[in-house]
């Protein structure tokens, strides 16, 4: 029965730290998004003009995904790496 206990409660902390790392991963993608999207527009937005956002919207979204795709190229790269 204790070996038992001990199993469970092993499984338990594994998954406890499964999802602690599966939160970090999250809120740490979900920055890396802001950052790439809201730098972009506030960037355009001073560039442009606090009256062009539409145009500034658009420029935000395709620079925004070109640095997430530089990002998620770079972490592949490495990865084929190692």
């Amino acid at each position: 029965m204790g070996l038992v206990l001990f199993l469970l409660a092993a499984f338990a902390l594994i998954a406890c730290i499964g999802l602690v790392a599966l939160y970090v991963a999250a809120i740490v993608t979900l920055a890396v998004v802001v950052i790439a999207y809201g730098g972009s527009l506030m960037f355009f937005l001073f560039l442009l003009g606090e009256e062009q956002w539409g145009w500034a919207i658009l420029a935000a979204l395709v620079t925004g995904t070109f640095i997430l795709h530089l990002i998620g190229v770079n972490l592949n790269e490495n990865n084929d790496r190692s």
